[in-house]
């Protein structure tokens, strides 16, 4: 984000600095000018709109988007804030954020090249009451980029004038509320938590009426409107305006689904028959659900999940998203619409920043995640209405988010305590504690960090790095923090602080097998701290436990012919391949101590080559049950196979950085037939640097993923 001129109109100036750092890289690649964009309009060309063009409040029947354009009214307007990150998602120049046109076209006073506005047709529930229709009332959609990834981006503007869905407002968004979002978006989007993003933020340099406090007293205020980017607005209430209305409209509900599966959740349509989940309904029902066979089921499951992860991350950073309607529900399990949301301060758990909700405090903090369970149960109940899915299906749903829930929340919790495993009584009466003293929830987590892990500390001093958060309590409430304290220090003793990692180039196949086993032994014995080979190999084909002969495409004689040695080891996996300009990482971990098991285990490795791919833009994913490893698409970009003796890691992750693929030619990889093999350099098409950077940088993932604290890096030779 960069900073602005002033707005000599409204004398208005928004200073936005720090906020730019995303993990991305800024490698060089064809920058585009506005009337360059690649425009995609799906949503408008696949689904049904509406015939009328007239801009009254009115009920928009059978369509999902009415095609309108902008209409607030504009004087000089300014471009005053601005994300040359979100710029770089749409391969937008920054250099246009410079130019005359720009601050024009983003308050929707001159049209966009290639632009197709509309605004969306949606319903919802709002405090747990059916609205019927609601919509973009103040929100234009301009279109879909399609950037040089492949990636869809939809750009929208908030508060850019009346649409058919305004009912009784004006359209338009106050500077106040817009700086509120375009900051909020970016942040939460810096700390990891699915977002939407904000482009740009204009003034308008004309002034609108609202009622700031909510106490009968207008006053008026700078317009504004926000470029908000996000790949999809869809929202659970665009589903359910059309189930609402009948059979004739359940065939708009199938549309949108098949819609929302095939652009932004294509995977599902890909998934091979598997084994059925299995769950328990009722004491007496033992019902089966086959997410393989019902792509609605799989959606709806993965909707539920991804809902839940997000609204996990929010408890663990304090926020509170205010109105929880369920308009106000990505499909993508993104933060949308931000309106009266608020971090805590003091820790409240019925704390709700919304003042029309103070009643009854439906959307207090602490009521979120029953909130968004019951928003998935209307969810689940649309696509029932629609025949997309059964009851099983959706009652699945449902399990599954209270799952993946506590999942996350236990897990994001742990982190935040710096522990080696979750403990739910610590954590409670943690919890309890901070809100009988209403400690600041952003502040404490901060200044925990200070406590060092020392049972020898005095009793007088084990408080003194919290002072700031706790005042004013009494001995009672001093002796409970004490006791807290006390329990913490003998929990967080137990945590891994220092990962010594070797660096040791490439080295041969059989040398690392020698150098493990010597690690091994000495870290059952307690010789040695948790370490990391760093290495790479030269050509090499090796083959774990579960290999099958025919997975290699020419006889093992002819190896040597193209270069290439042959191993059998005793990891887990079928066969893979290893060789120059690959990043591997051999952990010798205890995982006894950490205190996680071997499946988590290997969830946790991908997730290190996830994070890894994601500093340069790559979106990768966990492969699907029996694919190991870590994907983009169908195509395999990081290698999984680790070996577990009484508790002690070896083997571990190849992630390819730009090997020669055509090695891969020669073996089925892994054993999965019909995929494709490809690397960083395949997938970015960039300029890379060192592969020296790399390897860190994938250490430095590691580290984070396994909470080290500490990292030693030490360059080691074979011998």
């Amino acid at each position: 984000m960069d900073t602005a001129s002033k707005d000599e109109n409204l004398s208005v100036e928004l200073v936005t600095e720090g906020l730019t750092s995303d993990n991305s890289c800024n490698y060089n690649r064809r920058r585009l000018k506005l009337k360059e964009l690649n425009w995609d309009h799906s949503f408008v060309r696949e689904l049904p709109g509406d015939p009328r063009r007239d801009n009254i409040p009115r009920q928009v029947l059978h369509a999902c988007y009415t095609e309108i354009s902008p209409s607030a009214e504009v004087d000089n307007p300014q471009l005053v804030a601005w994300s040359e990150s979100v710029a770089e998602l749409l391969d937008l120049d920054p250099s246009e954020f410079e130019t005359p046109e720009f601050p024009l076209i983003f308050s929707g006073a001159s049209p966009l090249v290639g632009s197709l506005p509309y605004a969306q047709c949606y319903g919802g529930h709002q405090f747990g009451m059916w609205a019927g229709q609601l919509g973009d009332g103040r929100a234009i959609t301009l279109g879909e980029v399609l950037n040089s990834k492949s990636e869809r981006w939809e750009l929208q503007l908030k508060g850019a004038g009346k649409t058919p869905y305004s009912r009784f407002a004006d359209g338009l968004a106050v500077l106040r509320s817009s700086i509120r979002e375009f900051l909020c978006s970016e942040a939460m989007h810096s700390l990891g938590i699915p977002t939407t993003r904000a482009l740009c933020l204009v003034t308008t340099g004309k002034y609108v009426t609202r009622d700031m406090f909510y106490d009968g007293n207008p006053k008026e205020e700078p317009g504004a409107i926000t470029c908000r980017v996000a790949e999809s607005f869809l929202r659970f209430g665009s589903y359910q305006i059309h189930a609402s209305r009948g059979k004739e409209d359940h065939g708009i509900v199938r549309s949108l689904a098949d819609y929302a599966i095939r652009h932004h959740f294509p995977h599902i349509e890909k998934m091979k028959k598997s084994e059925s989940l299995s769950f328990s309904t009722g004491e007496e029902d033992q019902s089966v659900v086959d997410l393989t066979s019902n792509k609605y089921a799989a959606w709806v499951v993965e909707v539920a999940e991804r809902t839940a992860s997000l609204i996990a991350s929010w408890q663990g950073v304090g926020f509170t998203h205010g109105v929880l309607n369920t308009d106000n529900m990505s499909i993508l399990g993104l933060t949308i619409d931000y309106g009266p949301f608020g971090f805590l301060d003091a820790f409240d758990p019925k704390y709700t920043p919304n003042t029309t909700d103070l009643p009854g405090r439906r959307y207090c903090f602490a009521n979120q995640p029953d909130i968004g369970l019951w928003n998935i149960a209307q969810f689940g109940a649309t696509l029932q209405a629609a025949e997309l899915i059964d009851d099983k299906e959706a009652n699945y749903a449902m399990e599954r988010y209270g799952t993946k829930f506590m999942d996350d929340y236990q897990a994001i919790m742990t982190r935040k305590l710096g522990l080696a495993k979750y403990n739910k009584d610590l954590i409670s009466k943690l919890l309890n504690n901070m809100a009988v003293d209403k400690v600041d929830y952003t502040n404490f987590f901060r200044l925990l960090s200070k406590v060092m892990a020392d049972p020898g500390t005095p009793e007088t001093e084990l408080l003194t790095p919290l002072k700031a958060v706790l005042l004013d309590i009494g001995k009672e409430r001093k002796d409970a923090w004490i006791s807290w304290v006390k329990s913490y220090v003998q929990e967080e003793m137990r945590v891994p602080r220092c990962l010594e990692v070797w660096k040791m180039g490439t080295v041969n196949y059989l040398d690392s097998l020698k150098i493990q086993e010597k690690l091994v032994s000495d870290r059952k014995a307690h010789k040695i701290s948790d370490t990391v080979l760093s290495l790479q190999h030269p050509p090499t084909y090796t083959l774990g436990k579960r290999r099958t002969d025919h997975n290699f495409l020419v006889p093992v004689s002819e190896v040597k012919n193209i270069g290439a040695e042959v191993h059998y080891t005793q990891r887990g996996g079928d066969i893979t391949y290893h060789g120059p300009h690959q990043a591997i990482l051999y952990p010798i971990l205890s995982l006894r101590e950490m205190g996680i098991g071997a499946r988590r285990y290997v969830e946790k490795l991908e997730l290190v080559m996830i994070e890894l791919a994601s500093l340069y833009g790559v979106r990768a994913y966990s492969g699907r049950k029996g694919e190991t490893g870590v994907w983009i698409g169908e195509r395999k970009i990081g290698a999984i196979g680790v070996r577990i003796q009484s508790g002690i890691t070896s083997h571990g992750l190849a992630f390819n950085i730009d090997p020669d693929l055509s090695y891969y030619k020669h073996i089925v990889p892994c054993g999965i037939p019909d995929k494709e093999v490809t690397s960083l350099r395949r997938e970015t098409n960039l300029e890379l640097p060192s592969e020296e950077v790399i390897h860190e940088q994938l250490i430095s993932c590691f580290a984070r993923q396994f909470e080290f604290i500490t990292v030693l890096l030490d360059k080691r030779n074979i011998q």
